[in-house]
């Protein structure tokens, strides 16, 4: 869920400069491609995360960095100081918000399930196989 979340506003930042242009005419946008190219990594990190190619941990640092960068790229992208730039600063920093917390979202859950995993993945794992002629215990050599 965590994941097709973040790819949703992952293209939702690709396709969103494109529709403030066309669709409502805001001539604030001065530079769409940041947005866009973010939003391109987020899309990254979504699909990652969807077919798990991805550890836990890069996927939370890169989760992350792409969210701060959309919460401070008002203060270094020119949005302007207009009315129709509310919007514009708007999106980015709640989608930031969104994307950074999401990706710490799915690091308290794939830790969740790493420890509810715990006791089965440990009794699995000392379980001897027939045939199997090795010790558990380290021999004293």
């Amino acid at each position: 869920m965590i994941s097709t979340c973040t790819l949703v506003l992952g293209i939702w930042l690709v396709v969103c400069p494109i529709l403030l242009r066309r669709t409502w005419s805001v001539p604030s946008l001065q530079d769409p491609l940041f947005d866009m190219v973010i939003g391109s990594g987020v899309v990254v990190l979504g699909l990652l995360r969807l077919i798990r190619r991805v550890s836990v941990v890069h996927a939370t640092a890169f989760g992350c960095v792409l969210g701060m960068a959309l919460v401070v790229a008002p203060l270094g992208v020119d949005y302007g100081l207009t009315s129709g730039s509310t919007f514009a600063v708007g999106n980015d920093v709640v989608v930031g918000v969104l994307i950074s917390a999401l990706a710490i979202a799915g690091y308290v859950d794939a830790g969740r399930r790493e420890s509810a995993c715990e006791p089965r993945c440990r009794s699995s794992h000392n379980r001897k196989e027939p045939g199997d002629s090795s010790s558990t215990r380290p021999s004293h050599s």
